[in-house]
């Protein structure tokens, strides 16, 4: 009986010692040793179409769940000035300026900061200008 109790303590404690990043890497380096060898030119031209893919889709992502919280927003707040003017108070406005800078906010991030917008881009490459100039200095 001793040997089985301590078999499964074992298995129990390999389980909770598991981290998310360990598995992550079993996995890689199982599902990596396992695949045929490829031209890495092709590898890398297909790479990085996949690259700009997932990017793409990324930011079109981003930008349908802004509209989407925008038009909640507006859809929302109609109905609470509806409600407010109704009752004869004027209290929807606190809600609308809440709301309003959490919009604002959430389509800063999308539309100036997101990776591959505007923003993010020039401050992207000033930084690598700035790498260059002092000589790597990582």
């Amino acid at each position: 009986m001793a040997p089985d109790a301590t078999a499964g303590s074992n298995a129990s404690r390999r389980l909770t010692r598991a981290t998310p990043s360990s598995l992550h890497l079993r996995i890689t380096r199982y599902s990596t040793a396992r695949k045929p060898a490829m031209n890495t030119t092709a590898l890398s031209a297909s790479s990085d179409q996949d690259d700009l893919e997932r990017l793409a889709r990324k930011r079109v992502r981003a930008k349908m769940g802004w509209l989407i919280h925008a038009f909640i927003f507006v859809t929302v707040n109609c109905l609470l000035i509806a409600l407010s003017l109704s009752a004869g108070r004027h209290w929807f406005v606190w809600p609308l300026l809440g709301w309003g800078l959490g919009l604002i906010l959430h389509g800063a991030k999308v539309w100036l900061a997101a990776p591959g917008g505007k923003l993010y881009s020039r401050m992207l490459e000033k930084e690598r200008r700035s790498l260059r100039q002092q000589g790597n200095a990582w």
